[in-house]
């Protein structure tokens, strides 16, 4: 059975640590949207990342998480998650792009993920707001005593009203005294299934959704995952904390 990230007694100071973090990371991650332009290159926008996390006097949470190379997460089009920001992997008009960024404060992470096109792209702005539209309503239904599977239970039916498909690999998890902690939160799933959502447990919620395919395959980096139809990915993800009636999003500005 899945625990609390923090006992009763650490709560309110934990909890204060992780919304300032939040609200930075939230700043970061919108600044990093703000400068993906026609030609801007991933490695740009992830050096804009690590720079501001450091001004702040945090740490990148990616950057060295099992070898990973990077601050950001900086994924294009078919690419799902675990996208390398490289020199060569330049925005053009009409892309999909994906920002996904970690952030450490006094120890404790907050992790959040943004989707967005630049130029137009009717068919990623459909997908895109079927992400938006899971998170904004698995956090208006966790509270303490759901399930991680009326979470999946959610998520997936909002894909399926939305005619896209559930990336089954991909799942939320627990943040807070490390990136990646349980519960694990799949996109998917029964209500009234697996672990219970407790008071007190800081999460990340990230419904990630594509036009054509619920599987991918892995690149030659070993990292870049992409959709193994080539279909266009798309990502929302907030960092939460569930408190006695609901829950709290903390990237967000204060």
């Amino acid at each position: 059975m899945s625990q609390p990230n923090f006992s009763q007694s650490e709560f309110q100071s934990k909890y204060q640590i992780m919304r300032q973090a939040g609200a930075w990371l939230y700043e970061i991650l919108h600044g990093a949207k703000a400068r993906c332009q026609p030609g801007a290159s991933g490695i740009d926008i992830d050096r804009f990342c690590y720079q501001e996390i450091k001004a702040k006097k945090c740490e990148p949470s990616f950057l060295g998480y099992q070898n990973f190379p990077n601050s950001l997460v900086f994924c294009l089009n078919h690419e799902v998650v675990h996208g390398i920001p490289t020199a060569d992997k330049v925005i053009s008009d009409g892309d999909l792009v994906t920002l996904d960024l970690g952030l450490t404060h006094q120890g404790l992470v907050v992790d959040s993920a943004i989707s967005f096109v630049v130029g137009q792209n009717p068919d990623a702005e459909k997908l895109i707001k079927a992400t938006r539209s899971a998170l904004e309503t698995v956090i208006a239904i966790i509270r303490p005593g759901i399930r991680v599977g009326d979470i999946g239970h959610v998520v997936e039916s909002i894909a399926n009203n939305n005619n896209v498909k559930v990336i089954y690999e991909c799942a939320g998890h627990g943040v807070g005294p490390s990136l990646h902690s349980p519960p694990n939160i799949p996109n998917y799933g029964q209500p009234n299934q697996g672990h219970e959502i407790k008071e007190g447990m800081a999460l990340a919620i990230e419904p990630i959704f594509s036009l054509g395919t619920n599987y991918t395959n892995t690149l030659s980096d070993r990292w870049t995952v992409v959709t193994d139809d080539g279909s266009l990915c798309a990502q929302s993800e907030h960092s939460i904390f569930v408190t006695a009636d609901g829950c709290e999003v903390l990237t967000k500005p204060l």
